[in-house]
C-alpha cells in the first residue's frame, strides 16, 4: 500500500530520512582560506528546516541528529589558548557559541591553575566554547597532549572536566523532545571517553562525572593519570637530541657531521619500524608516540636531502642521479608515512598545516634544485598548496616564481612556447591540488 503521508513511512525509513538532512559530516581536516587564528568550520551539507516542520517530526528528527552526530561542548575559561590550537592542527568545529544547544553528549571544560598570561606578540586567550564532533577529539586529544612537550608542566597545571550526557538534562524537556538518557549505555560511556584514555596521559588533574559508572569514571582517571611508558619517551627523547645535534653542526657549517647526525634519527626509526618490537611501541604508545616519531623522521629525511644538494660536489660521478635518488626517495618515505595503515593499523598520520606547508617547500625546492624534470609540475603543486595554507609567505610566492621560471626554461629547450607553458601547468595544477587535498585530508568532491 502506498504510504499517503509522511507518518506512514516506516519510522526506519524516517530515521534513514533524517539521517541525510541532519547528519552529513564528512570526517575532514580542513584548510584555512583566511589569514587569523579562528577555529576551522566543519564543512557539512545539513538542512535543518525539517526541524520546524510539526513536533512529531522535531522530536524524531532530533533524536537521531543527537545519537548520529555525537555533539561535544569543547569549551575554555580563557586560560588555554584552545581556538589557536585548533587552527594550527586543522581541527574542524561545527560552530561557535551555541549557547542554548541542549543536545551535546559529552561536555569537555579545560582551564588552567596557573593562567598563561598573554605573552608578547601573541593573540588575545578569551573564554570560548564550540561544538564540535567526537570523530574530531583523537586529533584534539593529541593537541593537549603535546601541549606538555612545547610547555614543560602543562599537563600538571590544567584540568580537564569530562561530563558524559546532556549539560541540562537534569531539566524538564519539551513535551516534544525524548530524553535520551536511555542512550547512554556502558557501550556508549566508553565509545564517548576513548579519545581521551588512549590519547591523554599524565593528566593527574581530570574530573570525570554525569551519566557514567563510577567504576568507568575511576579507570579513566587513572588512565590518563599515568605517565608514558619511560622506554616510548626515550626512544622520542633520544630522536630530538640527534636531531638538534644535527642542526647545531648545519648553523656551524658541519653540513657532513649534520648529515650523519640526522641519518642516524631516519636509520634508527627505519629499523624500528621493521623490528619486532614495533607492534608493542605501538600498542603502549599509540597515536601519540607515531605522531612524535614520524615528525622527527620527515624533519630529519628531509634536511639530509636538501643539504645533500650542498655538500656534494658537482664533479662527483653520477652526480646528479644520486641527487634525484635523495629527493624521490624523500618523497617517497613522505608518502608512506601519510599512507594509511603504514606505521600503525588503521591510522593515517595528519601534519599541522604549518608543518604540510613546510614539507611541500622543501619538497619543491629539492625538486627544482636536483633538475628533476618528471616531477616538475608537481613541484608547482606542492608550491601552490602551501601558499593555500600559508598565503602571507612571501618566501613561498618567490619559490613559486623560481619553479615557473625553471618550467619556462625546460619548456623553450624542448621547442615549446613560453606562453603556452603557463595556461598548461596551471592548468593540470588546478587538479592536481586537488588530489594532493584529497590524499592527504581526505577532501571529497
Amino acid at each position: 500500500m502506498t504510504p499517503k503521508t509522511f507518518f506512514d513511512l516506516p519510522l526506519e525509513i524516517r530515521t534513514q530520512i533524517y539521517n541525510i538532512l541532519l547528519c552529513d559530516f564528512p570526517d575532514v581536516c580542513g584548510i584555512p582560506d583566511h589569514v587569523s587564528c579562528n577555529a576551522v568550520r566543519a564543512p557539512n551539507s545539513i538542512e535543518t528546516s525539517i526541524l520546524r516542520t510539526s513536533k512529531q517530526v522535531h522530536g524524531e528528527a532530533y533524536d537521531a541528529m543527537i545519537k548520529n552526530n555525537l555533539f561535544i561542548l569543547l569549551e575554555s575559561d580563557g586560560t588555554f589558548p584552545l581556538e589557536r590550537m585548533l587552527y594550527e592542527r586543522g581541527i574542524p568545529v561545527v560552530a561557535k557559541n551555541v549557547p542554548n544547544f541542549e543536545g551535546y553528549v559529552l561536555s569537555v571544560s579545560i582551564s588552567r591553575k596557573i593562567s598563561a598570561g598573554k605573552q608578547e606578540g601573541s593573540i588575545d586567550i578569551n573564554p570560548c566554547t564550540f561544538m564540535c564532533l567526537l570523530s574530531h577529539m583523537r586529533p584534539t586529544c593529541g593537541g593537549l597532549a603535546d601541549c606538555h612537550m612545547k610547555e614543560p608542566g602543562f599537563n600538571k597545571d590544567v584540568e580537564v572536566r569530562l561530563t558524559v550526557g546532556p549539560i541540562k538534562l537534569a531539566s524538564q524537556p519539551l513535551p516534544f523532545k525524548y530524553s535520551i538518557a536511555d542512550f547512554f549505555t556502558q557501550k556508549t560511556q566508553e565509545t564517548l571517553l576513548y579519545p581521551f584514555r588512549t590519547g591523554m596521559r599524565g593528566f593527574p588533574n581530570v574530573i570525570v562525572q554525569g551519566l557514567v559508572s563510577p567504576a568507568l569514571a575511576t579507570a579513566i582517571r587513572e588512565e590518563m593519570a599515568q605517565e608514558r611508558w619511560e622506554e616510548l619517551c626515550k626512544v622520542i627523547y633520544v630522536a630530538i637530541e640527534h636531531r638538534n645535534v644535527g642542526s647545531r653542526l648545519y648553523q656551524q657549517r658541519d653540513r657532513k657531521a649534520a648529515i650523519r647526525e640526522w641519518s642516524k634519527v631516519t636509520e634508527t626509526i627505519e629499523t624500528l619500524h621493521r623490528g619486532a618490537s614495533w607492534p608493542l611501541f605501538v600498542e603502549r604508545g599509540g597515536e601519540w608516540f607515531v605522531d612524535k616519531l614520524l615528525h622527527i623522521y620527515l624533519y630529519t629525511k628531509l634536511n639530509t636531502a636538501l643539504v645533500h644538494t650542498l655538500v656534494l660536489e658537482p664533479d662527483t660521478e653520477n652526480y646528479m642521479s644520486r641527487l634525484r635518488a635523495f629527493v624521490r626517495n624523500s618523497k617517497k618515505c613522505t608518502e608512506l608515512a601519510m599512507s594509511k595503515g603504514y606505521w600503525m593499523s588503521n591510522y593515517t598520520w595528519r601534519p599541522s598545516i604549518h608543518w604540510l606547508a613546510d614539507i611541500y617547500r622543501k619538497l619543491a625546492t629539492l625538486i627544482r634544485l636536483t633538475d628533476d624534470r618528471v616531477y616538475a609540475r608537481e613541484a608547482l603543486t606542492m608550491l601552490e598548496c602551501a601558499q593555500t595554507i600559508l598565503p602571507w609567505e612571501l618566501s613561498i610566492e618567490r619559490q613559486k616564481q623560481d619553479i615557473l621560471a625553471w618550467i619556462d626554461r625546460i619548456r623553450r629547450e624542448v621547442g615549446e612556447s613560453a606562453t603556452t607553458t603557463n595556461a598548461s601547468v596551471m592548468t593540470w595544477t588546478a587538479d592536481a591540488r586537488h588530489r594532493y587535498l584529497q590524499f592527504l585530508f581526505g577532501v571529497r568532491g
